[in-house]
């Protein structure tokens, strides 16, 4: 599972408003469905944050290299973004236990805890959250 937060989301509804904003929410679900497969599950975490549940994957590998790639894809100019803005994401990895057995929202907490970890400022920041 992949967890992104828009770092910049704030800047960009201050400097530009809420179209900004409702802009970077367009692009980020653009990029996210981008490198989602058919099995893949895109889902919003809350107001900046989104989540890539990915199915049937070859390893915590493919999980790090498609997140660098949306990562990478951010830092891009989006026609539907200000001009010379770009997304300022950060994101956390973590495999998912085969079996949650209801321990999905803990799942879900744990990401959360672990972006709400990275200093605001930072540049692109990708961790890899340690299995439970």
């Amino acid at each position: 599972m992949i967890a992104i937060e828009v770092a910049n989301a704030q800047d960009l509804a201050l400097h530009h408003g809420k179209d900004a904003f409702d802009a970077m929410v367009q692009v980020t679900r653009r990029l996210i469905g981008e490198h989602a497969r058919e099995s893949d599950v895109a889902l919003r975490l809350g107001r900046t944050r989104f989540a890539l549940l990915i199915t049937r994957t070859a390893g915590a590998h493919q999980v790090l290299a498609m997140a660098q790639r949306i990562m990478d894809q951010g830092l891009r100019q989006a026609p539907e973004l200000p001009a010379s803005e770009h997304l300022r994401l950060h994101a956390v990895v973590a495999m998912l236990p085969e079996h949650v057995n209801g321990r999905g929202q803990g799942f879900v907490q744990a990401l959360n805890a672990a972006l709400d970890q990275i200093r605001p400022g930072s540049g692109l920041v990708l961790r890899e959250l340690a299995p439970a």
